[in-house]
């Protein structure tokens, strides 16, 4: 007789929307624990995570960003995370991109994906300086952590803090997802490493991101009690997919990653 199937017990992902409000339902639980920049360990819960989905989403819709195309670079963390589940929710594109990649490589990327905002972590402050005075496409700069005194005078910068206190508010005026009406419509922008050859452009749909988190919850014996490590760059689609799943199964992530 063969072996009998583990039973798979978790719910499908029908949109980024619904794997957004249902990560609520675990509570209290730990979702993420994760150093920042001074190697204290912090942690936040499923409820506070799907809280901040909802107003990070509410917070790109008020800044004039819901349906536009968000570049997303830096370290893993939970601003990296909820930028792109936010991004895609709140009825826009996400594009990951490598934090290696030269910064020439990156203004060109953000060029050909038609890129109108991007989100990154401290260590690209400098890095993004020429970005903030101009740009073919992007229109709106959100540092996550900023340099005080670098944004006051320079309305396309968006400091991340900024950001979800418009959310905050936009969820006070009644904010709500927009209605997910077609999981064929883009939601992800992503580059090959041209490991064989030029980097390429690869557009991936709502249904492409949720069939493959719903496949991984399905073949592989995931339990609620599993704690994993985030080692691989956030930006590799293996790697998000597997965040993506293991959150939607309630498991502890550890981030091994410190934010700059």
């Amino acid at each position: 007789m063969g072996r009998k199937k583990t039973e798979r017990n978790f719910t499908p992902v029908e949109s980024l929307s619904h794997f957004a409000r249902k990560l609520a339902a675990f509570g209290d639980k730990t979702a993420f624990r994760y150093f920042d920049s001074d190697r204290n360990l912090l942690s936040i819960t499923y409820k506070n995570l799907s809280v901040r989905f909802f107003r990070q989403a509410a917070g790109f819709s008020a800044a004039g960003l819901a349906g536009k195309r968000i570049a997303i670079i830096g370290e893993t963390s939970v601003e990296w995370v909820s930028s792109y589940v936010a991004a895609i929710a709140a009825g826009g594109v996400a594009i990951p991109l490598d934090r290696e990649l030269d910064v020439e490589e990156i203004f060109n990327f953000l060029e050909f994906a038609e890129a109108d905002a991007i989100v990154y972590s401290a260590a690209f402050n400098e890095k993004f300086a020429p970005l903030a005075e101009s740009h073919p496409t992007v229109t709106r700069l959100i540092p996550i952590n900023p340099v005080k005194g670098s944004y006051e005078n320079n309305p396309r910068i968006l400091p991340y803090a900024q950001l979800m206190e418009m959310g905050e508010e936009n969820v006070a005026a009644g904010y709500q997802y927009p209605e997910v009406t077609d999981l064929n419509r883009m939601v992800e922008m992503l580059f090959t490493s041209g490991t064989t050859g030029s980097s390429k452009c690869v557009m991936l749909s709502e249904q492409n991101v949720i069939s493959s988190v719903n496949s991984a919850a399905a073949t592989v014996d995931f339990s609620g009690d599993d704690c994993i490590v985030s080692i691989l760059p956030i930006h590799h689609t293996y790697e998000l997919c597997i965040m993506i799943t293991a959150l939607n199964y309630g498991m502890v992530i550890g981030i091994n990653d410190s934010l700059k």
